[in-house]
């Protein structure tokens, strides 16, 4: 009989996690997030391979897991908070980070800052 290999107990007790129920959007795709480099250095895969196994893995998608990566950058803990209790939703978080940049490039523009030639 052929022994298989243990994966690593982190990335196990992050799938566990994702298979309960009582997770939120947020929370899994922050699991998700965790989860990738731990399969890409578990499994010899590039980021890319990995952030999708682990977006498979939290059923979700890819796009919905870089959104929560904007996210995890940019808003603050106060915002998180709120995601993670379920008050606000991942794409209003989202628009409003986008709407705020954009905001600050057309400030930019306005004050001439940016400009190349």
């Amino acid at each position: 009989m052929a022994r298989t290999l243990k994966a690593d107990p982190e990335i196990e007790i992050i799938r566990d996690r994702l298979a309960r129920r009582d997770l939120n959007m947020f929370q899994r795709c922050e699991l998700a997030l965790k989860l990738a480099p731990l399969i890409a250095a578990a499994g010899k895969k590039n980021e890319t391979a990995a952030l999708a196994q682990a977006a498979a893995d939290a059923v979700v998608s890819s796009v919905r897991i870089e959104r929560v990566r904007v996210i995890m950058d940019r808003a603050d803990e106060e915002t998180k908070d709120r995601l993670r209790r379920g008050e606000t939703s991942i794409n209003a978080v989202y628009t409003d980070i986008q709407r705020e940049g954009r905001r600050e490039v057309q400030g930019d523009r306005e004050r001439g800052e940016g400009l190349t030639r």
